[in-house]
């Protein structure tokens, strides 16, 4: 999925569900997008192969990206504690 601030009408706006980051320290994900930033959102599983090459894809991009067009990517892993 991709966000912009801008470009989102009221109808399109993220849910209002709190994530874990990876420090366990709790986020809102409507809060991502309001920075002006293009977010790139990827929702994505250690067991999941199409995501994983997905990810690598989006990481050899992102400096340029990053720099032309001010992306910020939000990897949001599915796996369960366990994992």
């Amino acid at each position: 999925m991709i966000f912009s601030s801008s470009l989102l009408r009221a109808q399109d706006q993220l849910p209002d569900v709190s994530l874990q980051d990876v420090n366990g320290e709790k986020v809102e994900l409507a809060s991502l997008t309001q920075n002006g930033k293009i977010t790139v959102i990827s929702f994505w599983a250690t067991w999941c192969s199409p995501c994983k090459k997905e990810l690598a894809n989006i990481a050899s991009l992102y400096d340029d990206w990053k720099e032309q067009y001010n992306v910020q990517i939000v990897a949001i892993s599915i796996d369960d504690a366990r994992n």
